[in-house]
């Protein structure tokens, strides 16, 4: 629905005030940029702002749906690239049990600031495939990429690790050194006139501080398969990070050269969220974080039916798995329910 609810009125109609009553190119700028929260959300105004230019307006309905459709866009470009049939079928498997289902609740309803978490994803998916290229132009698309999710969300700014270590494990060291660069010339614009959220409060930097970090990393990592059951998503974050750790001993960054690094990216992404909201949540899993976990979870699993599938018999393990990922979906559709219609009702 076309309707302003929470960030936008400040992230999109006070902007657009600003741009209707004329203001200048530098403050143009300075407000496109401007820290909201430790996030320079430049592609979300980006979009605003080119609504009002186009129509005079800002249609919440067609931000919602942009930001939805990145999270089509992000599953194609994974099933795309997945190669074969038989693992494209495995890959599009996965991702429609875990990605489309009411855990995202948020993600899917708001078309405020939670639609950056699929906007994010999407561009960390195309900086990763771009690396993965192995070509100039593909490094180029994949630097533009990591530059547009730097400055989407702040966890955006992972992606330039991740990529650096592609590149040093295969052993590419002109264009590391091109990506390390181009990932300063990005970071030094992000950092510059950074500022935290005074109002906000972060862990102690104690070691009590440190493992209430690394509590609420593993919840979160861990929050999907959980479906809401918090004693429980530590162990399983604990259990994903295991199964990752497993695979890449198995050679999984050689076998699969953009599904494990992203979701590497996804955990490292999740680490960053906790040292920022560890604090300030208390404990409580947002929706709009849960993308981060499923994406883990549905590239990890499907690391691991490579890893196992007969090339004979190319779909009886995944047949033999279909079951429980259709189970999960729809326990997570029942268990999350209450919650997206009490965010509609909002």
């Amino acid at each position: 629905r076309d309707i302003a609810y929470w960030d936008e009125f400040d992230t999109a109609l006070n902007f657009m005030l600003q741009i209707d009553q004329g203001i200048g190119v530098r403050d143009f700028f300075s407000r496109l940029f401007a820290i909201s929260n430790e996030h320079r959300m430049v592609t979300s105004r980006l979009m605003f702002a080119s609504s009002y230019w186009l129509t005079g307006t800002v249609d919440f309905s067609v931000i919602s749906w942009l930001g939805n459709l990145s999270l089509f866009a992000l599953c194609g470009l994974l099933v795309w690239t997945a190669g074969t049939a038989a693992r494209r079928l495995r890959m599009a498997l996965v991702l429609a049990m875990l990605m489309f289902q009411l855990e995202h609740y948020e993600n899917f309803l708001w078309s405020g600031s939670s639609i950056d978490h699929f906007q994010v994803v999407l561009l960390a998916g195309l900086a990763v495939v771009g690396v993965a290229r192995g070509t100039r132009a593909g490094l180029l698309l994949g630097a533009l990429a990591a530059a547009l999710a730097t400055f989407t969300l702040a966890h955006g700014i992972v992606v330039w690790g991740i990529g650096a270590l592609m590149l040093a494990h295969a052993r590419r060291f002109k264009p590391l050194g091109i990506w390390g660069a181009l990932g300063a010339l990005a970071a030094i614009g992000f950092f510059a006139g950074f500022h935290l959220n005074t109002a906000q409060r972060f862990a102690d930097p104690s070691v009590a501080g440190a493992l209430t970090v690394a509590r609420f990393w593993l919840s979160l990592l861990g929050s999907v398969p959980a479906l809401g059951h918090e004693t429980a998503a530590p162990w399983l974050g604990g259990g994903l990070l295991l199964a990752m750790g497993l695979a890449a001993w198995s050679g999984a960054l050689r076998r699969e050269s953009i599904a494990f690094p992203l979701a590497c990216y996804a955990v490292a992404a999740l680490g960053l969220i906790a040292i920022g909201r560890a604090a300030e949540a208390g404990g409580a899993m947002h929706s709009r974080y849960y993308v981060l976990s499923a994406l883990a979870w549905a590239l990890t699993i499907f690391l691991w039916l490579e890893r196992y599938s007969h090339p004979r018999r190319p779909y009886s393990l995944l047949w033999g798995c279909v079951p429980t990922l259709v189970v999960f979906n729809v326990l997570a559709n029942r268990s999350f329910s209450p919650k997206a219609d009490s965010w509609l009702e909002c």
